[in-house]
């Protein structure tokens, strides 16, 4: 019967260029059908009948694919797997041009000393795999960058450049004379695109004829080029291209320069020797604490060489059309830019300001003039004029102070007016017009019943309002409305005190539900007007609070200012806000097991991240409190050297009942948990209760394959991809035992007896064999804390594949071949080569054949016959008396090889195998066949291990430990390689996002020749156990 397949598995059919359409004839004979039925086809690539058709696909490297195709031919099926090499990875390409960089304000070519860079190099990789960046790096001797600057492995060239260097007095002529070189460093003449202007003639003759009305000015600094070859890399190849970076004195462009040259297209007429200040202080200033003082620093980089003094001031809106708005209660220095004030009570429990600030570089004082808007007196809404302390009106300052503020935007208690109208008539205080009423909501009166919050519930008790008291709607400021004036009707009536009637949440429970809490106003007189419920008595702007508006009239800069945008978020009344939501009794936990618990809480701020902290009191023995409040570790049995264990009775050699009762510890600890930015916090008691079961420890058995590094690699850059493995959907992603997993690594055991690690060895010796498993679906599961159905976290996991195991009964453990290849004996172990001169056997006949350069190779003899080993099969080449002569074409034969007898060397007694013991039960003495031979697959090995000692079945993780959906039952072990443990509800989101990615598991060899065992007897580290190359083991 022929084989369908014309050659052995692992055929590699050949080696293609990426994106160069192909076709390949696959070696196969009277095929009906061929399908792929595991690994991967290159992409671009497909199955057409007997042939491999299509484009290749990009690759970032050199790859091999490898993949099992499966051939019918009527009720036959043969399988093959073949490899294909894809070539072709695309060098990073340049984009920035090779050159001089255009690193200077508007894309000049040049750059002045004492500036700040910030310039990105650009290359391009079309064939870059996902999650890997270009490299970019400058080789030892490829130039150097201007002192100063630096660049990152990005591209990115940042810094300020150091001032250049510059000429001392004595050379600041620095033109050739009639002397030799002196004292000057620097003794040069002056270019020029003419001979006489390239220096002056010192002899006299010729200094009225070239030198006159020369005026000149020699520059002090130095100019200079600063070349350096970048090298970008993807991580195969690199491509590299050289630039440069012209730095100029600030001295150099100067109207009275004569020796620029502007022909050579470096420099332009928008060329200036002037340097805008440069902001430092990042956009985002954080979170500050209302109803306090604050202060804000804006700092900025500022050329020392530069003119002018810095003054600050506030731009009138953003650069995305909303108002630039300082926090409440805070001004803006213009001297040094300092943002600082008192931010009042904010009952927002988080409000965000964004505002624009511009520096600008003045030559006078006057250059720069801030207007002030002081309410006359407390206004309240409702009205479109404002009255205001009188302004200026003549140019003293440079500015009209009250007609500049026409048609401008002003704020006003937070709210924006645009001004139409001014008017100075009165004599008093002038009156701006604006283009709405004002507007405030800060106090809305509340008409109703109001009761103590403290009886509410048990015995409701009323309470009254005097005839001077006004309750209000929410918190208030005190310090805004303590001692203001407000008008009700056509009265006036000072506010002298405000007290707290109901607290935050307290209204609710007397079923007002349209305030948070509620305030009361102590007036100076009795109240003579009456209300309706919620009518607004706010004030819209308040008497002597100054309001500013900024002008810029001039500045000395071409470019005279650096403005950017800053945001700050100010927190509210948050204290009490945060509640526990764990009891204080977090339940038990036995020794040896993984912890599971954790501590919670919550906080009103909306997305607010809580922090844990131990504040008091002990955990039990191997278990730690993270920051997230996550409980880890496992509970520590013993003590381990310094480390204590959990409670024991004269070392576990006391029992209660013969060992069948267990004892309980108790550990109490106290935690604190408090917002981000320890404004709130809140602190609970908790207590866990361990159990000892017994003495006995138990570990854990893993198998880990021993990968390429280019296998390595491509699992790095997998679980490394954020865009597959969001940070936030990760659970406990700092826990080693949990988290995103970095090795693939399989459970093998779980939970067995700990004992020295000979007791592992001897497991070993039947039914483990160096063998490969395949990957399976990639799956998820949940896992539920123990007896209930909330779920404590989800994996996702790739499943292995035994195909020498079944899934539905259980294999045999040996078999008996049909007909034994050797019979058992006393001796049987072979031993390595004994002849270190042959490295054939103990002495023998050997074959010395010379070859080049006069060196000598010896191959085995049969007699004196040359044994050759050929495509047909097994040739004997008889050689008269043993040596072996060439015919040559002209002079006598020459003489190849020559039989001869070597002595033995002494014998080594190294076996070659591994070596099966007197105390083994893999042979029987009665056995006189060597026909047993035992399988090799998952379910022996467990067999094999589980008759080490006891099983600790709650060692298993807590998801194969539950039933999951669809199902009653637990799910039991499963032969499956955890990828990463989300958080729950997440898990299936992560396996799509890995479904939808290009990386297949499946291009990974797992391969494995050893157990891991975590921990044995006397040894708390990993322990390596080979597997043995007995012959037995198949």
């Amino acid at each position: 019967m022929h084989s369908i397949w014309t050659v052995q598995t692992g055929h590699n059919l050949g080696t293609l260029q990426e994106k160069v359409s192909t076709t390949i004839n696959l070696p196969v004979s009277g095929a009906d059908t061929i399908t792929k039925i595991a690994g991967t086809i290159p992409p671009g690539l497909r199955l057409s009948g007997t042939t491999i058709t299509g484009s290749p696909f990009q690759v970032s490297r050199n790859s091999t694919f490898e993949f099992c195709l499966r051939a019918k031919h009527e009720t036959r099926v043969q399988d093959r797997t073949f490899t294909i090499n894809v070539q072709g990875p695309d060098a990073p390409t340049w984009v920035t041009p090779a050159g001089t960089l255009k690193i200077g304000d508007n894309n000049q070519l040049f750059v002045l000393d004492s500036a700040r860079i910030d310039y990105q190099l650009q290359a391009i990789d079309a064939d870059l795999s996902a999650n890997t960046t270009l490299e970019y790096y400058i080789s030892e001797g490829g130039g150097e960058l201007p002192p100063g600057l630096s660049m990152s492995s990005t591209g990115r060239i940042t810094g300020a450049i150091d001032p250049i260097l510059a000429l001392d007095i004595q050379s600041s002529t620095g033109y050739y004379d009639s002397n030799d070189y002196a004292s000057s460093p620097f003794d040069f003449g002056i270019p020029g695109a003419y001979a006489n202007q390239s220096f002056y003639f010192d002899i006299k003759d010729y200094q009225e004829l070239y030198n006159a009305n020369a005026q000149n000015r020699v520059t002090r600094k130095l100019n200079r080029y600063y070349s350096f070859t970048v090298n970008v890399t993807d991580g195969d190849s690199v491509a590299t291209r050289t630039f440069q970076i012209f730095v100029v004195g600030d001295d150099f462009l100067r109207a009275d320069n004569t020796i620029i040259q502007v022909g050579s297209g470096v420099f332009t007429s928008d060329g200036t020797f002037l340097r805008n200040p440069q902001w430092l202080t990042p956009a985002d200033l954080g979170f500050k604490r209302a109803n306090n003082y604050v202060t804000i620093y804006l700092e900025l980089y500022n050329p020392s060489t530069l003119s002018g003094t810095i003054s600050y001031y506030l731009e009138n809106t953003n650069p995305d059309g909303t108002f630039s708005e300082l926090p409440e209660g805070t001004t803006l220095d213009s001297s040094n830019g300092e943002v600082a004030g008192r931010v009042p009570y904010q009952p927002q429990i988080t409000k965000e300001y964004k505002f624009t600030v511009s520096a600008v570089r003045a030559g006078t004082g006057v250059d720069f003039v801030t207007v002030n808007i002081i309410p006359y007196e407390d206004q309240q809404h409702g009205t479109d004029q404002l009255k205001i302390n009188k302004l200026p009106v003549g140019l003293q300052d440079g500015l009209d102070d009250l007609n500049s503020l026409l048609n401008e935007k002003i704020k006003i208690n937070d709210v924006e007016y645009t001004v139409i109208g001014v008017n100075n008539t009165n004599a008093n205080y002038d009156v701006l017009t604006l283009n709405q009423t004002m507007t405030a909501t800060d106090l809305k009166v509340y008409t109703g019943n109001v009761y103590n919050p403290s009886t509410y519930k048990t015995n409701p008790t009323l309470i009254n309002r005097a005839n001077n008291e006004i309750f209000v709607f929410n918190r208030i400021s005190k310090d805004k409305y303590k001692n203001r004036i407000i008008k009700i009707g056509n009265n006036e009536y000072k506010i002298e005190d405000i007290q707290t009637i109901l607290n935050e949440g307290e209204p609710a429970l007397q079923n007002i539900t349209t305030m948070t809490a509620m305030e009361k106003l102590v007036l100076n007189v009795p109240l003579t007007d009456s209300f309706v419920n919620e009518q607004n008595i706010s004030i819209a702007a308040f008497k002597g609070v100054t309001y500013t508006k900024d002008f810029l009239l001039s500045s000395t800069d071409t470019e005279p200012k650096a403005t950017k945008t800053f945001t700050v978020k100010m927190l509210g009344e948050v204290d009490s806000t945060i509640t526990w939501s764990t009891a204080t009794a977090l339940g038990t936990i036995k020794a040896n097991l993984m912890s599971h618990l954790r501590v919670t809480a919550t906080s009103t701020v909306p997305d607010a991240r809580l922090k844990y902290i131990l504040t008091t009191g002990t955990l039990p023995p191997g278990l730690a409190l993270t920051i997230n409040g996550e409980i880890i570790g496992k509970v520590r049995l013993n003590p381990d050297g310094t480390l204590p264990g959990v409670t024991a009775f004269d070392s576990r050699a006391f029992s209660f009942d013969g060992g069948t009762t267990t004892v309980d510890s108790d550990y109490t600890f106290t935690v604190r948990a408090q917002d981000r930015f320890g404004f709130s916090s809140v602190e609970r008691t908790f207590t866990i209760k361990t159990t000892i079961g017994g003495s006995a420890e138990y570990t854990n058995l893993y198998v880990q394959p021993l990968l390429k590094e280019s296998q390595r690699s491509y699992f790095k850059d997998f679980v490394s991809n954020s865009n597959i493995f969001d940070p936030d959907k990760i659970y406990r992603p700092t826990d080693k035992d949990f988290g995103l997993q970095k090795n693939l690594r399989m459970l093998l055991y779980a939970g067995i007896e700990k004992k020295a690690v000979a007791n592992y060895v001897t497991a070993t010796s039947s039914n483990h064999k160096r063998r490969r498993f395949n990957f399976g679906e990639i799956k998820t599961a949940t896992a539920n804390f123990e007896g209930t159905t909330t779920a404590a976290y989800e994996v996702v996991y790739a499943t292995i594949v035994d195909p020498r195991d079944s899934t539905t009964k259980q294999t045999a453990s040996s078999i008996k071949i049909a007909q034994p290849q050797n019979k058992v004996k006393v001796n049987q172990t072979q031993l390595e080569v004994t002849d270190d001169v042959t490295k054939l056997n103990v002495g023998g006949a050997t074959y010395t054949i010379f070859v080049r350069e006069g060196s000598a190779v010896s191959i085995g003899a049969v007699g004196n016959d040359l044994e050759i080993l050929s495509r047909t099969g097994r040739l004997l080449i008889n050689v008269p008396n043993g040596q072996l002569f060439v015919d040559m074409v002209t002079g006598p034969d020459l003489l190849v090889g020559s039989v001869a007898e070597s002595p033995a060397d002494p014998f080594r007694f190294r076996p070659k195998n591994a070596v099966i013991k007197v105390d083994s039960n893999l042979i029987k003495a009665s056995a006189s066949d060597d026909y047993t031979r035992y399988i090799s697959n998952i379910s022996n090995m467990r067999d094999k291990v589980k008759a080490l000692g006891s099983t600790e079945g709650a060692l298993l993780p807590l998801w194969m430990r539950t039933a999951q959906s669809g199902s009653l039952a637990a799910m039991g072990y499963v032969s499956a390689v955890p990828i990463c443990f989300c958080k729950p509800g997440q898990a299936e989101s992560v396996r799509l996002a890995i479904k939808n990615s290009t990386f297949d598991i499946r291009q990974i060899n797992f391969e494995i020749d050893r157990y891991v065992v975590e921990g044995t007897t006397g040894n708390k580290e990993d322990q390596y156990v080979l597997f043995p190359d007995y012959h037995y083991n198949i």
